[in-house]
């Protein structure tokens, strides 16, 4: 294919090993469009471009379309096998911290008695309440900084290889750095829907403001300072997912092949579920949400984000493979699309085209899917 480039614009050339610049108009490869749009990433000194093919690959969607990554099967290679079993220890504190969230029983009775019949019986029980739920916050926020150390390590092992088939190449970090944004997706929707961690913390500062415990009292875990920090904490909408993209903003200053991993990550995960590779669902759905990680993600890393037309994140087949999946439950598939909306950054720039947008907005609206015929339904209160 070729495009026909304005007289006044001088695409960039790449001939050989040598930078060279083409003046006038005329008929030009693809390569020069990408090149004039300023998608590559420019090598040092007379080398060749670093990522150009991968992120030609990726616009076209061909590595995409036959890549393949066994999240059902993956296993480390001798190398990384260290790596791996440092990683597996974090993730499964990670699912313990999820089963801690999903039981989690605030004191909003004991609060709730201490306001309205106030007496020191009544203060003493919400205040040792609360101390029990302050203990579980706290472990909440302390892993949230420590996701630093396994997120930095896989990406700098899967930056190191071919980035065109890096995840490929090593599927079981692959798999784990899903299960990392499948974490962090799966404890912010938690935490949405637990008030009750709001609601003890703000009750536990002011308790202890008016209390006013002796320095070195073994009951009392969290001083002033780190309340300040559990209280930015708890404040965020999607606190685990921040923590990640802290770590990756930071590291992806340093090595662009950052952004290339979770345009790559978004991409083969969208076309894994499009072309249906696994049956059970629960490992389509852990790929939809390893999507909508790794598409948050490259939107904060990347200078022009997810949405953008030069995007080599299939947007929007992503957005489409979103509304047409048959969630068993509508409510999941809404956790995503509001992800998409809220928790990115370039969504509401005006390089954004109206169709994107557009499509979110439908797919937040849309009707469930019968699941025999696929026909959609209005909102009714059965649905067969």
């Amino acid at each position: 294919r070729s495009f026909v480039v304005s007289p006044l614009r001088r695409p960039r050339l790449w001939l050989g090993r040598g930078l060279h610049v083409a003046q006038g108009g005329g008929v030009v490869c693809v390569v020069c469009v990408v090149c004039v749009c300023g998608v590559l990433v420019e090598g040092q000194d007379d080398s060749l471009p670093v990522g150009m093919g991968q992120l030609l690959s990726f616009l076209t969607g061909k590595d995409a379309g036959d890549a393949f990554v066994d999240f059902e099967n993956a296993t480390p290679t001798e190398e990384t096998r260290v790596l791996y079993h440092t990683v597996a220890d974090q993730l499964m504190r990670g699912r313990a911290l999820l089963e801690q969230l999903s039981g989690y029983q605030g004191c909003g009775d004991a609060i709730r008695e201490a306001f309205s019949h106030p007496s020191k019986a009544t203060e003493d029980k919400a205040w040792r309440g609360v101390l029990k739920r302050v203990d579980d916050i706290k472990a909440f926020h302390d892993f949230s900084v420590e996701l630093e150390e396994p997120i930095v390590k896989l990406l700098e092992t899967l930056c190191s290889g071919d980035m065109r088939h890096t995840l490929q190449d090593q599927e079981a970090l692959a798999k784990q750095l899903a299960d990392l944004l499948d974490f962090a997706l799966k404890f912010d929707e938690m935490k949405m829907h637990c008030p009750q961690l709001q609601n003890d913390f703000s009750y536990y500062r002011r308790a202890l403001q008016r209390r006013k415990p002796p320095k070195d009292d073994p009951t009392v875990h969290v001083k002033d300072d780190d309340a300040t920090k559990l209280s930015m904490f708890l404040s965020q909408a999607s606190p685990m997912m921040s923590a990640l993209n802290a770590s990756v903003s930071k590291m992806a200053q340093q090595r662009d092949g950052v952004r290339l991993i979770f345009a790559s990550m978004a991409n083969i995960c969208f076309t894994m579920v499009q072309k249906r590779r696994f049956e059970n669902e629960a490992t389509n759905l852990f790929c939809l949400r390893a999507m909508t990680g790794a598409i948050i993600l490259f939107d904060h890393v990347d200078r022009v984000g997810a949405f953008h037309k030069r995007s080599p994140v299939q947007i929007k087949g992503c957005i489409q493979c979103l509304m047409n999946y048959r969630f068993d439950n509508l409510e999941a598939k809404n956790t995503l699309v509001n992800s998409l909306r809220y928790s990115t950054l370039h969504l509401k720039d005006r390089e954004t085209p109206t169709s994107i947008t557009e499509l979110l907005n439908a797919a937040r609206q849309q009707p469930p899917v019968c699941c025999t015929c696929t026909a959609r339904l209005s909102m009714i209160s059965k649905v067969h």
